[in-house]
């Protein structure tokens, strides 16, 4: 979600694992016009089978977004 103007709270969602592998769940935030990047303020493994309510964090932000990465099996 960019909003570049004024800066929002995100959403809080809920992450299900139904794959083979653990994922890797990252919120991110990026400053005004993006300085610096992506930065990590959450992050959290979701083992295989679990479900994880990733809280947004309580500071609002310009950029945000959710990172879904899979660090499991393939096969």
């Amino acid at each position: 979600q960019h909003t570049p103007i004024i800066p929002e709270v995100g959403r809080s969602v809920d992450i299900e694992n139904t794959g083979r592998g653990e994922l890797t769940i990252q919120y991110q935030w990026g400053a005004p016009f993006m300085a610096g990047g992506w930065k990590v303020a959450k992050s959290h493994v979701v083992q295989r089978d679990e479900t994880y309510h990733l809280q947004r964090p309580d500071n609002a932000f310009y950029h945000q977004r959710i990172v879904v990465i899979n660090n499991g099996a393939s096969r």
